[in-house]
């Protein structure tokens, strides 16, 4: 697999530092494609040594880009911050996660193994408060319902 990595690393972006952002998203899908789903932490490591990029950097990436996934965070939680959803109690579902999982809004939840976000509508108003997990929508949330969500337990 190592061969594989080193063939991507250089499609994609060549030499350190003379890649654009693009091409670096563009070769981690790829690597997460060579590792069966799910980036590798030696995977990572290795292409921010090869191309010089910090850890900060790498993190940065992998917030914004929602089907980026690592060993550490295999899911992605977003919490519906629209009108009618905060008018059913979506803010205290956000303060339960954050306090639960020790993260912030666009952080990573080691503990909890998933990204985190806010979102617009999911246009389910009536049946707020709405979150998606991993692209999928659940209606009228709990904070118990959530827990069993991230948990596995549903």
């Amino acid at each position: 697999m190592e061969k594989e990595l080193q063939e991507l690393i250089q499609y994609h972006c060549g030499d350190a530092g003379r890649w654009e952002q693009s091409d670096f998203i563009a070769l981690l899908r790829d690597a997460q494609e060579l590792c069966g789903g799910i980036l590798a932490e030696w995977v990572l490591e290795r292409i921010c040594a090869q191309l010089d990029v910090k850890p900060t950097y790498l993190k940065l990436v992998m917030r914004y880009v929602p089907d980026l996934k690592t060993e550490k965070t295999r899911h992605r939680l977003e919490i519906c911050n629209g009108v009618s959803c905060q008018s059913n109690d979506s803010l205290a579902l956000q303060q339960w996660v954050e306090k639960s999982y020790s993260v912030k809004k666009k952080g990573l939840s080691e503990k909890g193994g998933f990204s985190y976000h806010l979102c617009g509508c999911q246009k389910k108003c009536k049946e707020g408060p709405c979150v998606r997990w991993d692209g999928v929508v659940y209606t009228k949330m709990t904070t118990k319902r959530l827990e069993k969500l991230i948990t596995g337990k549903s």
